[in-house]
């Protein structure tokens, strides 16, 4: 009964960690350009879900 828990768990961190990493990627755009490509790409992603 643990697995599912660990499961949970290590999906949450990764979620944290890609978040932790668009940010920081943003960051860097936001360094390199004025507007921000990764907001761009967030939104495109948010408004067209790649998964159903």
């Amino acid at each position: 009964d643990a697995l599912p828990i660990c499961n949970i768990f290590y999906s949450s961190m990764i979620s944290l960690l890609i978040e932790k990493n668009y940010l920081i990627l943003k960051l860097k755009f936001r360094m390199l350009f004025c507007f921000s490509v990764a907001d761009i790409l967030y939104w495109l992603i948010s408004t067209f879900p790649l998964y159903p």
